[in-house]
């Protein structure tokens, strides 16, 4: 089994790397979240991670970043490129991993997506359907119960929807978000 793991994240070498001086850093407890599953799948299955460094105009200096393939815990991380705009950011992030991922899908692939993460998700989630690929929803969330715009909750309920398969933290999740029965795991 070949897993794709699509998400905004890094390795923790990465991490201590960019954020070593930050004032302020991104969101730890989703960078562990996805690190243990990351590293849980790895033990099991071959694991790339298409990666979206979590970067923002206050942490990254440089206009563009690259950083290279490397492999952490098992898992190959194949980073998008870092950049400061956060339009071109947004059209770096989708196009690279839809592509990347449409590239690593082979016949025992399936991607992995946190649902939340809407422009990684969504590409991920047309990748997988472009090459006929299950696609595992991580859903730690209700984006109705969020905050954010109106078209930022549809956009993630569209790609919960189109899912093949969730990963979900409660019982009361998937009564919500799975009324067709698709297969799921509660954590």
């Amino acid at each position: 089994m070949h897993i794709i793991y699509a998400v905004t994240t890094c390795s923790d070498r990465v991490y201590r790397q960019l954020f070593a001086d930050a004032p302020r850093k991104p969101a730890f407890q989703s960078q562990k979240y996805h690190r243990l599953l990351i590293e849980g799948l790895a033990a099991g299955a071959k694991v790339d991670v298409v990666a979206n460094p979590p970067v923002n105009r206050e942490v990254l200096k440089k206009s563009f970043v690259r950083l290279p393939r490397e492999m952490e815990g098992g898992a190959c991380y194949r980073y998008i490129p870092a950049v400061r705009n956060p339009v071109v950011k947004a059209v770096f992030v989708g196009v690279g991993t839809f592509f990347r991922t449409a590239c690593l899908a082979g016949k025992d692939s399936a991607v992995v997506v946190d649902c939340l993460n809407r422009t990684t998700a969504l590409a991920g989630l047309l990748a997988a359907k472009l090459r006929g690929r299950r696609c595992v929803g991580i859903v730690t969330d209700l984006p109705d119960m969020l905050g954010g715009s109106a078209f930022s909750k549809r956009l993630s309920n569209f790609v919960i929807r189109h899912c093949t398969d969730y990963v979900l933290l409660t019982q009361a999740m998937n009564d919500y978000l799975n009324p067709k029965g698709k297969p799921h795991v509660i954590l």
